[in-house]
């Protein structure tokens, strides 16, 4: 899987507002990079993507991830509310998931 993080940053606005959680925001390319670069270190099995509502430029998607971060495997399940300009480009970026317990 590409782990290419300046691919990923360019998918965002420069202004981007982005939820790591719904009290972690980031303001900007700039502020969420070293925050996607910590993928660099996770080993991603599998990777599941459903966009469940795409309308007027916003989007709501849900993903399931199995990885493994220092020889640990975790599941997550969550949503993304995603919200683009006329540019295609991400404005506003929400994320809320769950950790399968183990």
């Amino acid at each position: 899987m590409d782990k290419n993080v300046e691919k990923v940053l360019n998918l965002f606005d420069k202004n981007v507002i982005y939820y790591e959680t719904p009290y972690e925001v980031y303001n900007g390319v700039t502020e969420i990079k070293q925050l996607w670069l910590e993928i660099e270190n996770q080993e991603i099995d599998d990777l599941d993507i459903l966009i469940i509502c795409n309308e007027n430029l916003r989007m709501v998607v849900n993903w399931k991830m199995r990885y493994k971060i220092d020889d640990d495997y975790n599941e997550l399940d969550g949503i993304y509310f995603i919200e683009l300009n006329e540019d295609g480009k991400c404005t506003l970026f929400k994320q809320w998931y769950m950790e399968k317990g183990k």
